[in-house]
């Protein structure tokens, strides 16, 4: 015979027997694994606690259950839109745009405002033109949709 597996070929009996071996197999290592996982250290350390320290290490769980769970969801977000509304409003000094953030403000608008006159002058990218279609592009879009790829170009410009 050819292709299949062994079990497909195998006589039932023979499939029967060999099924029970490895279930036995199976049982057997995960006996042993569950002996070591009683052996571990966590656990003897847990059995070797006292009920009493059991208890306060039960009870400081459950408070902290509780004191979680007593403010909602909606009492979150009342206490988040106060805080909020007290930061004060920043106001660029270059165009007059206002935000309450002054992380992002200061990060990213004060140092990049267009109207801010001690601001670098930003290194202009070099733009290249398409021989097919004649667009002006920076180089990103022309490697990715122009030269060679153009859908402009035929194969007859592709050759020479």
């Amino acid at each position: 015979m050819m292709g299949g597996d062994k079990f497909s070929t195998m006589d039932p009996a023979k499939k029967a027997e060999h099924c029970k071996k490895q279930s036995a197999i199976v049982k057997q290592h995960w006996q042993v694994r569950s002996k070591e996982a009683q052996a571990s250290k966590t656990a003897n350390i847990w059995q070797e606690r006292s009920t009493q320290s059991k208890n306060k290490i039960a009870q400081k769980i459950s408070n902290t259950l509780l004191s979680k769970s007593e403010t909602t969801r909606e009492e979150t977000l009342v206490k988040y839109r106060h805080t909020v509304s007290l930061r004060p409003t920043i106001i660029c000094p270059h165009c007059g745009k206002s935000g309450t953030n002054i992380a992002n403000m200061n990060r990213y608008h004060f140092d990049r405002c267009l109207q801010n006159p001690n601001m670098l002058p930003r290194k202009p990218r070099p733009q290249l033109t398409c021989p097919h279609c004649g667009k002006v592009t920076d180089p990103g879009n022309f490697k990715l949709y122009h030269g060679e790829k153009c859908k402009l170009a035929t194969s007859d410009n592709l050759i020479s």
